[in-house]
């Protein structure tokens, strides 16, 4: 059989032809599978940071990160992640808020989320029964995760250590959290008993307007709770505000909860107004010296002088009433244990012991009873190892009230009374 040549070069030609697109194709399959396995790297590495540190599987994560594949972002965010867990791990939550709070705007949502729910749980793992521990704890997140599970902790921690104050103020922060009816009523029931525990506090110091301003810190929350309004009212009505109490009662006498109890407020109310208005009208001439309406705080006398019980930043003071001195002193063991501080200025005193210097400080809160004073500048003064006092009360914290106030010290009733000008 005779090859026909032209067949046979047609043959060749096709087998180099298939040959060489063999050949083409087998390094564009291995650049596919190299740049698919570089997808999947960077793919998930900016969704699931957190999922895979949460899961320990961070190896390939790593990788990424020493040969500069992920972007800048996304190394901060699972740099402060990791720093912000190991300290977790370690105990050391007040440090681990911190850090969370230096870097919130860089860690992604997730790993905020999974650090809230370590740190939460190693918050209750590590305080155990230690409720001044959990709560320092808490209360560090808290500024950072507003969130009911912090607050609910918070408050039971206080309650727990008699923090009434605290508890106070959890409670009202979980209130705005809760939109459900029936937990909202528990959280209601349960400020109902830290706000009497605090309100009875209050009482026996005879601070009033600490009780006034409890109640109208608990109603800007509570609004519909008629329990608290009528607290606020009975509060006004003690400190003679009678306008703000008649306006808090009058709506309450138609609840059924609280409408007996505000019924009774507002007519005593309308007597003691009527009675004043009838004691004008007739202008009976006294028989006897009326005792002083007004403030009352009560004296304590020592020789021929006074004592009268203050708080100083919440620290419950002595001092010697002395109306002929002209600014209020305290002596330097006070001042070191309130930890004031100087206002890099000196006075001069005449004191028993002749003229001195003295350094001036500044008391950002006195109270008097139920009255306030703010940002009142003292002097420290050597009290000559007196033991029973701590300072002096000066005319000027006295006259501090007098936009307001007259006052008179009664020395038949031994008290300090001051009358709304």
């Amino acid at each position: 059989m005779k090859v026909n040549p032209i067949f046979v070069f047609s043959l060749v030609l096709l087998i180099f032809i298939g040959s060489a697109g063999l050949w083409q194709l087998k390094p564009d399959s291995s650049n596919h599978a190299r740049n698919g396995t570089a997808n999947e790297l960077r793919q998930p590495a900016a969704a699931n940071d957190g999922a895979r540190i949460g899961n320990g599987a961070n190896t390939n994560l790593e990788t990424e990160i020493s040969s500069n594949k992920l972007p800048a972002e996304t190394v901060t965010s699972v740099s402060a992640f990791n720093d912000v867990n190991a300290l977790i791990k370690q105990g050391n939550l007040l440090l681990a808020a911190d850090k969370i709070s230096q870097n919130y705007s860089s860690l992604t949502s997730p790993n905020l989320e999974l650090l809230f729910e370590y740190y939460l749980t190693a918050a209750y793992q590590l305080s155990q029964n230690d409720d001044t521990k959990r709560l320092r704890w808490l209360a560090a997140i808290g500024e950072l995760y507003d969130e009911p599970r912090i607050w609910r902790g918070i408050a039971q921690s206080a309650s727990n250590l008699k923090d009434w104050n605290t508890a106070v103020d959890a409670q009202l922060s979980l209130l705005q959290l809760q939109s459900d009816s029936l937990e909202r009523e528990q959280t209601e029931r349960e400020l109902l008993l830290s706000s009497n525990q605090l309100r009875a506090e209050f009482e026996a110091q005879g601070d009033e307007l600490s009780i006034k301003d409890l109640y109208q810190r608990i109603t800007r929350i509570a609004s519909n709770s008629p329990r608290f309004q009528l607290e606020l009212a009975f509060s006004h009505a003690r400190l003679e505000e009678t306008d703000f109490a008649r306006a808090i009662l009058e709506p309450l006498v138609f609840d059924q909860e609280v409408g007996s109890a505000a019924t009774t407020a507002l007519a005593a109310i309308e007597k003691q107004l009527a009675g004043e208005q009838s004691a004008i009208a007739q202008t009976p001439t006294p028989r006897e010296p009326q005792r002083p309406a007004g403030i009352v705080v009560p004296l304590q006398p020592v020789g021929t002088s006074f004592l009268v019980d203050t708080q100083i930043e919440r620290r419950n003071t002595r001092l010697l009433l002395d109306t002929g001195a002209s600014i209020t002193a305290l002596s330097s063991e006070l001042i070191s244990q309130l930890n004031l501080q100087p206002l890099n200025r000196q006075i001069r005193l005449n004191t028993a012991n002749g003229s001195t210097s003295a350094n001036l400080y500044r008391v950002k809160r006195l109270r008097l009873g139920q009255l306030e004073l703010r940002d009142l500048v003292i002097a420290d003064i050597d009290l000559g190892g007196a033991t029973h006092f701590q300072g002096l009360l000066g005319t000027d914290a006295l006259n501090q009230l007098k936009q307001n106030y007259d006052y008179v010290i009664d020395d038949r009733r031994k008290a300090l009374i001051f009358r709304r000008r």
